[in-house]
């Protein structure tokens, strides 16, 4: 999934058999997530989700402050610490499921249109603003504990 270009926005990737995140600042700044584990072959489920810890001040170019979380098959691989996201919008370019066009969001990781070569059953957005559970997850976890 990719939202924007080179002067902000969003993209969740796979490179070198990790799922990675990046969100670009307006092009001042980038945070990451690469995750900790390789993505495993066959069905994976894949969530990244954004706790919001402070006030926007959207007034002065900045967006809430947050933790970005990376989950992989039910288990957190990775976070980042955003001291501020962008307030209103990123760019013209619109969102891309499994490629990107135009300008990448970020040009040291990939190049477009960086296509993913595998299977994207699902993608759901979830703007409610309620934490993200996954029942299916919490059951296989709940079982790998007996």
């Amino acid at each position: 999934m990719a939202a924007g270009s080179s002067t902000g926005g969003y993209a969740l990737y796979v490179k070198d058999r990790r799922v990675q995140f990046v969100y670009n600042y307006l092009g001042i700044k980038k945070f990451r997530i690469i995750a900790d584990t390789p993505l495993p072959e066959g069905l994976v489920t894949l969530v990244y989700g954004f706790e919001v810890t402070g006030q926007a001040k959207p007034r002065e170019g900045l967006g809430s402050p947050g933790v970005g979380k990376l989950v992989q098959n039910g288990q957190l691989v990775g976070e980042v610490e955003m001291d501020v996201t962008v307030p209103v919008l990123f760019s013209a370019e619109g969102l891309t499921c499994g490629w990107d066009y135009g300008d990448s969001v970020d040009t040291r990781s990939y190049e477009p249109p960086f296509a993913f070569t595998g299977t994207i059953n699902q993608v759901k957005y979830d703007l409610s603003g309620d934490a993200i559970e996954d029942a299916e997850a919490e059951l296989r976890r709940a079982m790998s504990k007996q």
